[in-house]
């Protein structure tokens, strides 16, 4: 399936910023990712966002990671976006 960016990637007439912090867990097989990013849009039609994402990942055993991520987004235009993902990865 599609899991679209946060902010939109658009770059022209365009700025922003984002910062994001990385927790290592359990030595390394567990990983927390929290983002968050603003953006400005100067051309005509656009519009200001802001959103935040999370990333959870654990491994399992040797060969399998498990991951879960989400994201929400407001919008100046009043269009609030949100998505969740899931996987399983087996690597052989």
């Amino acid at each position: 399936g599609t899991y679209p960016a946060a902010l939109s990637n658009r770059v022209s007439d365009a700025y922003g910023a984002a910062i994001g912090y990385q927790m290592l867990l359990d030595g390394l097989r567990r990983q927390l990712i929290v983002e968050a990013g603003l953006r400005q849009d100067n051309s005509r039609g656009g519009f200001d966002a802001a959103g935040i994402s999370a990333r959870l990942q654990q491994a399992v055993g040797k060969r399998v990671v498990l991951t879960l991520g989400g994201y929400g987004t407001a919008q100046e235009n009043n269009q609030a976006g949100y998505g969740l993902r899931s996987e399983i990865l087996v690597k052989f």
